[in-house]
C-alpha cells in the first residue's frame, strides 16, 4: 500500500526540496536504510515522467532516518504529478510514500 499526501503546490520555476516522511509507517525502532527510488509520474496516466518533465536531484536520507528528500526541478504549469519514494528499512521492510504535487 502506498500512503499519499495530496495537494502540494510548487511553482514551475522553483527548485524545491521536498521530504517524504515515513515516520508513521516505520515499526518501533526501525529506520530507513536505503532509498530504492524517487520518481515522478503523471498523476492521471501513471506515465513515468522523471526524465522528461521534472528532474529529481540530491536524493538523501534525512537526519533521524525516518524521511527521505529530493530537490524537484521544473514541471508544467497546471500539471499534477505524483512524487513516489520507495525505501528499504533496517528491518527489511519495503515502503512507498507518494505526494501529489500541482504545478502553479
Amino acid at each position: 500500500m502506498i500512503r499519499v499526501q495530496t495537494n502540494l503546490p510548487k511553482a514551475s520555476w522553483s527548485e524545491r526540496r521536498i521530504s517524504h516522511d515515513f515516520s508513521d509507517d516505520l515499526a518501533a525502532g526501525d529506520t530507513i536504510a536505503s532509498i530504492d527510488s524517487i520518481k515522478v509520474f503523471d498523476d492521471t496516466t501513471g506515465t513515468d515522467l522523471t526524465a522528461t518533465a521534472i528532474r529529481v536531484a540530491s536524493e538523501q536520507i534525512d537526519a533521524g532516518a525516518e524521511s527521505v528528500s529530493a530537490v524537484y526541478i521544473g514541471g508544467t504549469p497546471g500539471q499534477i504529478y505524483r512524487l513516489e519514494a520507495k525505501v528499504v528499512t533496517t528491518g527489511g521492510e519495503k515502503l512507498s510514500f507518494a505526494i501529489v504535487m500541482r504545478i502553479v
